[in-house]
């Protein structure tokens, strides 16, 4: 028979297979970060969170999606068992109903076979069309976060009881937490080395093709070789279009990296500008774009290379947005304190939302008409033009053009020279 001692014995138990439960998820969180820290890049590290919790939990199925937010996709970045990545959607749009509810939960969410959000969700998963696929079991989502930003979600299929469910679903949030940080920084180390790898292995020989290309369509069009040179000129704007994403990515990892990147001089804006938009009259001409140009000379403090950059994103911007024939102006002017850059356009126009966004990174507008481009020129435009403690604005109507302004302060060079010394010491 029972005796007096059996309630706290049983409390006894209780709280040793509490302890128990805790010194395993510490075991296990020890040994995921030990595996995280020794993953060589972000896809090593994505595969050792799937095969730990593949390892630890009674899953018929784990995979993470890396989520990417300047294109509002999800990337499936690792999947087990063995041939589980056939079964499941590669890429997903993170903005559909099914993923943006489950992004949106600060918890892992466990769901049910049959339940309306585990139907839509598993159909966005696993395309009816592929049957090899787990149907029957409920799915565990867990995002991670860092920051408050979803990162990435963590997926968990189970055959489990209700019990072992929800004890699974408190372990995901437990891995998901402690993984998210360590897949960031994985992520960034990822994101640096691709950026080296540009600058070394790509803009070096990039920049020299482009040189010996600008020779060519020079001499070409001396000698009048029409046809060759419009070959040549082709290739030109190629290499130009690939020289301009990579020198935008680097500089953008400069700016978001807060990096010191400007070499202050005297620079003449008006003659700068003139430069500038008789490179691109050509393009220009092409569409059947007049340039009118009312440009004086104005010096302000700034870096030459940068400032020219910021009026080469805005112009190449307009003439891409304006559909020929048609019109840009080009306005340089001063005041006494500061100097003002504006190109008007009569191209396509933004609407009051688009304006909202305009300079955000990876912005683009007007996908229907397949205009190239990266999204990224407004966004260096506006930390260039503000590092030199001026401002960018702009004003646009849908079909009647844009006009942006930029204005710089009429501000002099740091003065470098040390201070003479005193007599007889400091």
């Amino acid at each position: 028979m029972p005796s007096a001692s059996d309630p706290p014995l049983e409390a006894e138990r209780s709280a040793e297979a509490a302890l128990l439960e805790k010194i395993e998820e510490l075991s296990m969180l020890r040994s995921l970060n030990d595996r995280l820290t020794r993953a060589s890049d972000f896809a090593s590290a994505c595969r050792t969170l799937v095969e730990l919790i593949w390892e630890s939990t009674h899953a018929e199925q784990v995979a993470y999606y890396s989520i990417d937010a300047p294109r509002q996709a999800c990337r499936l970045e690792a999947a087990l068992p063995a041939g589980a990545e056939h079964a499941l959607a590669s890429e997903l749009s993170s903005e559909t109903a099914p993923l943006a509810a489950v992004l949106a939960e600060v918890e892992p969410v466990a769901l049910l076979p049959g339940e309306p959000l585990w139907r839509s969700l598993n159909a966005l998963l696993c395309p009816a069309s592929r049957t090899d696929s787990p149907n029957n079991c409920a799915l565990i989502a867990a995002p991670t976060r860092v920051r408050g930003l979803a990162t990435g979600l963590l997926l968990s299929r189970t055959t489990g009881r209700r019990t072992s469910l929800d004890e699974e679903r408190r372990l995901l949030a437990i891995v998901a937490t402690s993984a998210a940080l360590a897949l960031d920084a994985s992520r960034r180390e990822a994101r640096e080395e691709f950026l080296a790898m540009l600058r070394h292995d790509i803009n070096n020989p990039v920049s020299v093709a482009l040189g010996y290309t600008e020779m060519i369509v020079d001499r070409l069009r001396s000698e009048g070789q029409g046809e060759l040179r419009a070959l040549a000129d082709s290739v030109f704007e190629s290499l130009k279009s690939v020289a301009d994403l990579v020198s935008n990515y680097l500089h953008m990892a400069a700016i978001d990296r807060g990096t010191p990147w400007l070499s202050l001089t005297e620079v003449d804006l008006g003659r700068l500008t003139r430069e500038i938009v008789e490179g691109y009259r050509p393009s220009a001409a092409e569409k059947g774009i007049e340039v009118e140009m009312e440009v004086g000379s104005e010096v302000v403090c700034g870096d030459r290379r940068q400032l020219g950059r910021v009026i080469s994103n805005l112009l190449s911007n307009a003439i891409k947005y304006t559909p020929g024939p048609g019109r840009i102006a080009i306005r340089c002017r001063g005041d006494g304190s500061g100097s003002t850059l504006e190109i008007r356009d009569s191209g396509l126009g933004l609407s009051a939302g688009d304006l909202a966004k305009l300079f955000s990174k990876y912005a683009r507008f007007h996908r229907d008409r397949r205009i190239p481009g990266t999204g990224l020129g407004l966004y260096i435009s506006r930390a260039i033009v503000e590092e030199h403690g001026g401002q960018i604005t702009v004003e646009s109507d849908p079909g009647r053009g844009s006009v942006f302004t930029v204005r710089l302060p009429r501000r002099r060079r740091p003065d470098t020279t040390p201070a003479p010394s005193r007599p007889g010491g400091a």
